[in-house]
């Protein structure tokens, strides 16, 4: 499970305005947990912006925290967070007015990342009637005082039920649900997943066969029962929270993927109806129903990739849910699984809905606001809030958002612009290319000066003599993205169209001895090479092309070596 676009933000700077907030967003509301109140990632009655005025976002306090990937919990005017802190794993409470620090809690000795994950706790904490619940990645399932910290239990679960730790360590986030602390604790046969006293620890049940890696459960109502929805990686389970009694089960045959049937969540998609992300390449929306005598019948409804290849969890709302297909967020028809739209803005991330808005953390570190609708996407508002990698969906309590990343917490406030503030192209403005484009811009016929300036061309790229390195295709299409080794792997921007024409542009700048392999990827397809680049490049990027920097010099070891022998160790 590797955890690793750049985006120009718009700032406003209006923290005074902070209280031009809506009434019903201000409201008193608690994020519980990793899913939310509602075990869906939502908060369903929120309103994030006032009706009047332009949507902006402002910074309320920022501070350092350690890495790690669990979401926060808050609420009561209080934000809990899981991350390392020097040689311990560690939980603390922050005060939501301030970002102060109110206390802290050492679960157990630093859980060190590992072939390519970061340091830190994967679960997220659960904050619940004045005690915050959590499970460290040793296997750590604990209680402290909300309030204090103080520690209330403490329960190791590798110990005391043989519960196997995955390969990145345990990550399943606890939820209560009737009284219950439920875990999928994956401990073997009739141990997959289990109910704790929320009094002491001690076990209260435990049901089902399957294996468990970086799955966590939720609750539902089916058929005007509440319980508890749990995927294995193979199985998802409906289970009585009180007794353990498995309700109903389906096995949706998920594959042995990170992307797939090792990181299930269920997503709640209608009354009875659960996004179930079984396989790295495809997903399956399941029907459960029930009839007199309490007899379940489970559907698979439909099947396809309109939501695959990504951890990312996906929300529901209004008859279509919102998540990531690869790196590209998709809104899909719930009913038939239909695409209705698919966009490379805000980048790869994590949605939130609140109210009738996505609030999405992108990977990269900045934040975005848009409506949740089948029409597209329309963005409201955006901040570049991190310098670092997130990865984590934000969290909203009491009218603010709280978020974080390997190395920052904040609160951001949604609030209200007095004036719209347009960015300039950082890459491009003070360019020739740049140049270009604005005399281009007032031309009448754009496309025949385009096609002069690129005849005039030496090479493509196009490297400027400052280092700027403007990518550049030209053609018919709706989307154009780049992937590329300035980018980084498991990542790919937008490029840029110009105008009401066929060219589409990415403008960088690159170290004067660089050498990298990039490829265009045109409406969603696969990445091809650049049609103006007759260099092939070959990588994790497949078929691509490849070009130099004009300093780059051939390594004089491949330069000499003999054809089979390409230098020594």
């Amino acid at each position: 499970m590797h955890r690793s676009s750049k985006y120009i933000a718009i700032i406003f700077g209006l923290s005074l305005l902070s209280g031009a907030l809506g009434e019903t967003s201000r409201a008193g509301t608690t994020w519980s947990g990793l899913r939310g109140p509602g075990y869906d990632g939502a908060a369903r009655d929120a309103r994030l912006f006032a009706d009047d005025g332009k949507a902006a976002l402002a910074i309320g306090w920022k501070r350092a925290l350690g890495s790690g990937y669990s979401t926060l919990a808050a609420g009561d005017g209080l934000v809990v967070a899981m991350f390392a802190a020097g040689d311990a794993d560690v939980v603390a409470g922050f005060d939501a007015a301030t970002g102060d620090e109110r206390w802290r809690y050492r679960i157990a000795d630093a859980y060190k990342g590992h072939d390519g994950s970061h340091d830190g706790p994967i679960s997220s904490p659960l904050l619940s009637a004045g005690r915050v619940y959590g499970l460290g990645p040793k296997g750590d399932l604990f209680a402290v005082d909300a309030g204090t910290g103080k520690a209330l239990w403490s329960r190791n679960i590798v110990t005391e039920h043989k519960a196997e730790a995955p390969h990145y360590g345990f990550a399943t986030s606890p939820i209560l649900v009737d009284g219950v602390l439920v875990v999928e604790i994956g401990a073997g046969a009739g141990k997959t997943i289990a109910g704790f006293k929320t009094a002491d620890g001690s076990l209260l049940w435990s049901a089902g066969d399957d294996k468990i890696s970086y799955h966590s459960p939720i609750a539902a109502t089916i058929g005007g029962r509440f319980q508890v929805i749990a995927s294995g990686q193979k199985t998802v389970y409906g289970l009585d929270a009180a007794t353990g009694k498995v309700l109903w089960s389906h096995k949706h045959d998920g594959d042995e993927g990170a992307m797939g049937g090792e990181t299930i969540i269920p997503v709640p998609a209608g009354e009875g109806r659960f996004l179930i992300d079984n396989k790295g390449d495809s997903s399956v929306m399941l029907g459960v129903t029930v009839s007199a005598g309490d007899k379940y019948e489970v559907k698979e409804l439909w099947s396809n990739n309109s939501i695959s290849k990504s951890y990312v969890i996906s929300v529901y709302h209004d008859g279509h849910l919102y998540g990531m297909t690869g790196r590209i967020l998709t809104c899909v028809d719930a009913a038939t699984g239909e695409t209705k739209w698919k966009s490379r803005e805000p980048g790869d991330g994590f949605p939130t809905l609140v109210g009738k808005h996505l609030v999405i953390m992108t990977k990269s570190g900045s934040l975005h606001v848009a409506e949740a609708s089948p029409a597209g996407y329309h963005e409201s508002a955006r901040l570049e809030l991190f310098g670092e990698q997130s990865w984590s969906s934000v969290a909203f309590a009491d009218g603010h958002l709280y978020a974080r990343s390997m190395a920052s917490l904040a609160r951001v406030d949604p609030t209200v612009a007095v004036a719209d503030v347009k960015p300039a192209h950082s890459m491009v403005a003070g360019t020739a290319f740049g140049r270009f484009l604005d005399e281009a811009a007032k031309a009448p016929d754009k496309n025949s000066m385009i096609e002069k300036f690129l005849a005039g061309q030496k090479s493509f790229p196009i490297v400027e003599e400052t280092g700027a390195v403007h990518f550049i295709y030209k053609g018919k299409a709706n989307d154009v993205g780049i992937v590329g080794d300035m980018i980084g792997f498991r990542r790919e921007d937008p490029m840029t169209r110009f105008a009401d024409t066929d060219l589409f542009y990415y403008s960088t700048r690159l170290e004067p001895n660089a050498a990298v392999n990039y490829g265009f990827i045109v409406d969603f397809a696969k990445a091809a090479p650049d049609p103006r680049n007759p260099n092939p490049g070959k990588g994790l990027f497949g078929e691509v092309s490849w070009f130099t920097m004009p300093a780059w010099e051939k390594p004089a070891f491949l330069a000499d070596a003999e054809p089979a022998r390409q230098g020594r160790l």
